[in-house]
């Protein structure tokens, strides 16, 4: 019963180890993606209002 509990010990400090040699880089990337799509996103949202803002004098009526 002790090694039971002992290898549980081992493993769980295993784990925090690793997800704190791990996780730190998926952040990074995660946090760089989130910052590209809130970038474009805000571009288009603007490129969207100045087009429809400007008038539309050029647009052919049939």
């Amino acid at each position: 019963m002790t090694t039971f509990v002992i290898n549980l010990a081992a493993i769980a400090v295993d784990v925090i180890i690793m997800s704190c040699v791990l996780l730190p880089p998926v952040f990074r990337r995660a946090a760089q993606l989130f910052r590209r799509v809130r970038r474009d996103l805000r571009r288009w949202n603007h490129e969207r209002r100045q087009h429809r803002d400007k008038p539309q004098t050029t647009r052919s009526t049939r």
